[in-house]
């Protein structure tokens, strides 16, 4: 009782010592403050009066002059010279016949018109016909030449038929004859006998014809035989188409006879 009885004085007296200090701070800045609100003086407005004049007009410019300059009048326009009068133009004369050449070629032109084109394989043969014909041309002249040199002058007897051997070709048809038997001048004849035959010759089927081709001193075909033939078409093509054919006259080749008999072999290696 005594320890409780000291504490609670101690207590009271802290509390004590705790309000007056917080009493004295409040009171210090309460009076701190009106102090600070005494001290600030009122701010005084001042007011100014501005006095509005008016100011003085500009005096007027004086308007520019205007001197009117004098226009001279336009100088009358140069009457036109007077024109000849137009003499008549000479109507030419109307020649009928110039019309019917113009008709005319006015027709031929609408012909070539409407013709249809050819197919290009026309085209091509009439190509390989034309150069055919020269090729021929030039070889009835070299022959030409040859029989005029020198004439036959010996017993005209006929030959066997000779031997089957190979020329190289580089045409559709290969011709085959005996070469080794033969003079110069007759190699010769049996070369351009070669070229004729590729020239002129285009088998329609793929195989070999062996044939025996008779022939006059005059290039005349005396008779054609086939002597083997793998396709029948082949065969009838070349008896008729040697027919038709006009071989160059032998001229100085083969003096002794008046009819040779060639044996040839015609081969075609392609397959149309």
């Amino acid at each position: 009782m005594n320890i409780e009885n000291r504490a609670l004085p101690a207590q009271w007296y802290i509390r004590a010592f705790v309000f007056t200090l917080h009493s004295i701070l409040i009171l210090f800045i309460w009076l701190g403050g009106h102090q600070t609100l005494t001290k600030q003086t009122p701010q005084r407005l001042s007011v100014r009066t501005v006095s509005l004049t008016p100011r003085s007009p500009a005096p007027p410019q004086p308007a520019p002059t205007i001197v009117a300059e004098a226009v001279p009048d336009p100088a009358p326009a140069p009457a036109p010279a007077p024109q000849p009068a137009p003499q008549p133009t000479p109507q030419p004369k109307k020649i009928e016949i110039k019309k019917t050449v113009a008709t005319k070629q006015q027709k031929k032109v609408e012909v070539k018109q409407k013709a249809p084109d050819k197919p290009a394989a026309k085209a091509v043969d009439h190509k390989q016909s034309a150069l055919i014909a020269d090729a021929l041309a030039s070889l009835d002249k070299s022959a030409a030449l040859q029989n005029k040199r020198a004439a036959p002058s010996k017993a005209q007897q006929t030959r066997a038929p000779t031997a089957v051997a190979t020329l190289s070709t580089e045409s559709h048809v290969s011709v085959e004859e005996d070469t080794a038997s033969l003079s110069p001048q007759e190699r010769t004849y049996v070369d351009e006998l070669v070229q004729r035959l590729k020239l002129q010759l285009k088998l329609p089927e793929y195989g070999e014809v062996e044939i025996q081709l008779t022939l006059s001193r005059l290039g005349k075909v005396i008779s054609v035989v086939c002597a083997k033939s793998k396709a029948t078409k082949n065969s009838k093509y070349v008896e008729k188409k040697l027919k038709e054919m006009h071989f160059p006259p032998f001229g100085t080749h083969f003096p002794d006879v008046q009819e040779h008999t060639f044996r040839l072999q015609l081969k075609s290696d392609f397959n149309y």
